[in-house]
């Protein structure tokens, strides 16, 4: 066999699309996705945690079978935790909040309760944690909180079921898993909403 040389400046990595790889540098260091397009040497992923397609440089990239799950924890946050917005301390309405549906090096991207998704410094929010025992009303006037399945019966997300993960006074945040975008959460009033099966809260048929 014929030993070929050539200068590091000659080579360059091969990927096809439906290879799974992983960002080993660049600020996209540490996601993992599938190749979804190759265009020279930028390479086009589709990711495992945000399903969001993203362009890196094919020189960042190695194969891999790891799946990343995103960052755990970014300072005192953690993934699905409900955060107040800072804005809403000098606003006379009522308080904006938003679930975290993604953790980066230095930022957190924040679901709001108007299905908004805002990138938030972790200084500009704080923990809101009052959310495991409040409750809210459905349509059919049932107690719902967290933990409660339930369907949605008005407005954009009509037709979807979902698991109640916080209650913020009229709104529900919901958790499906079928659901690919914002790590399966999506926020509704709480009277869009009929409780399916039995509460896990006492005050229904409570005496």
């Amino acid at each position: 066999k014929q030993k070929l040389e050539f200068r590091l400046s000659e080579l360059e990595k091969y990927f096809e699309v439906g290879d799974h790889v992983k960002v080993v540098g660049g600020r996209r260091a540490g996601i993992t996705g599938m190749v979804t397009s190759v265009e020279g040497e930028v390479i086009v992923l589709l990711t495992d945690v945000s399903r969001e397609e993203v362009r890196v440089f094919s020189a960042d990239l190695q194969d891999t079978n790891e799946v990343s799950t995103g960052l755990d924890v970014v300072g005192v946050y953690q993934l699905y935790d409900l955060v107040l917005l800072e804005s809403a301390g000098v606003s006379m309405t009522m308080p904006s909040v938003g679930v975290v549906v993604k953790l980066e090096k230095d930022m957190l991207q924040v679901l709001d309760n108007n299905n908004k998704l805002k990138p938030m410094r972790p200084s500009d929010v704080q923990l809101q944690k009052k959310s495991a025992t409040a409750v809210a009303l459905d349509s059919e006037q049932q107690t719902i909180g967290q933990g409660d399945a339930v369907r949605v019966t008005e407005g954009p997300m009509k037709g979807k079921n979902g698991t109640v993960r916080h209650v913020f006074r009229a709104f529900l945040f919901l958790y499906s898993p079928s659901r690919m975008e914002n790590s399966g959460i999506f926020c509704v009033r709480s009277r869009q909403c009929t409780l399916m099966g039995q509460s896990k809260h006492t005050e229904n048929g409570a005496p």
